[in-house]
């Protein structure tokens, strides 16, 4: 019996550790896995929080700041619609100033300006053509408002009368209380203490005037100083009308940048939600002022954080 055992016991195979994957007793053992920090997610949550860049870009595109509104950056939606409403007040001031100053331009035509004064410039000028009196209106006025058109006008007051008194040269200048010269019933230049005028040789309504020392101007329709002072009140008008225009274009670029940025805001938000490292949220554009040969200006600047 013990022959056998023994016999068998020598049949195991013996089993080794190696050298280096025995544990060693004096080492102490390796302290558990600690995670530092946890975020958890709760997807329902992220769902329903989750922000469109699309309709972020159509908000903003409607209204600046709407969009960062919808993406909850009160900040950027501070910045963006107070920048809107200083293009609205600004436009809107400059705006109503030019009006005033058309306005007053308009007061000072209709103290000085009568379409009765050109009413007998106009019957003197038909008799000259007392055979066809039709020919007047065809080669005076030739591609000016039709003298019909400008009676029409000049009783309703339209922004048509407003532009046709304003021609500098034009048969209409004869409607200023200082045109001249003035016109006999023959049609001829009278003279007076204005000064000489004589008809141009090849075009009797043309006239020019004669100096004091002999010197002749140009040919025209006739001479006035109010219509000069008229145009010098539409160029003050229209200067205003001009920065109001360009205030309200510049104002478009305003919901441009703001869409942009709207759809960043709302992406960056959203990789938030997900816990998500996003090359968004090193992006932002903000409000700044900047440098232009007229002085400062407000702009915007893209902000890149590494």
């Amino acid at each position: 019996a013990q022959s056998d055992s023994g016999s068998a016991a020598q049949q195991q195979p013996a089993f080794h550790y190696p050298a280096e994957a025995m544990p060693k007793m004096d080492e102490e053992p390796a302290p558990p896995a600690k995670i530092e920090k946890m975020q958890s997610i709760n997807f329902a949550k992220n769902f329903k929080e989750y922000r469109s860049p699309k309709l972020a870009i159509l908000l903003s595109l409607l209204v600046p700041g709407a969009g960062q509104a919808y993406a909850h950056n009160l900040l950027k939606t501070g910045v963006f619609g107070a920048v809107e409403v200083a293009f609205i007040t600004a436009g809107s001031i400059v705006a109503y100033q030019g009006s005033k100053k058309r306005n007053d331009a308009r007061a000072f035509a209709d103290a000085h300006y009568s379409a009765d004064y050109f009413s007998d410039y106009y019957q003197k000028l038909k008799s000259k053509f007392s055979n066809n009196a039709d020919i007047a209106d065809s080669v005076v006025f030739g591609a000016e408002t039709d003298p019909d058109t400008f009676f029409q006008d000049a009783r309703e007051k339209n922004q048509d009368y407003y532009n046709t008194i304003s021609h500098e040269v034009s048969p209409y200048i004869h409607g200023w209380d200082d045109a001249r010269p003035r016109f006999d019933n023959n049609f001829d230049p009278i003279i007076d203490e204005h000064g000489v005028y004589v008809a141009q040789a090849d075009s009797f309504f043309l006239v020019y005037q004669i100096f004091e020392n002999g010197d002749s101007s140009l040919a025209q329709y006739g001479f006035s100083e109010n219509i000069k002072e008229y145009n010098r009140r539409l160029s003050k008008s229209n200067s205003f009308f001009r920065v109001s225009e360009r205030l309200f274009t510049t104002m478009i670029l305003n919901h441009l940048v703001s869409a942009i940025d709207a759809a960043i805001t709302a992406k960056a938000y959203n990789d938030q939600l997900l816990g998500k490292k996003s090359v968004w949220q090193r992006f932002n554009i903000r409000d700044k002022y900047v440098s232009t040969p007229t002085g400062p200006a407000n702009g915007f600047a893209l902000e890149v954080r590494f």
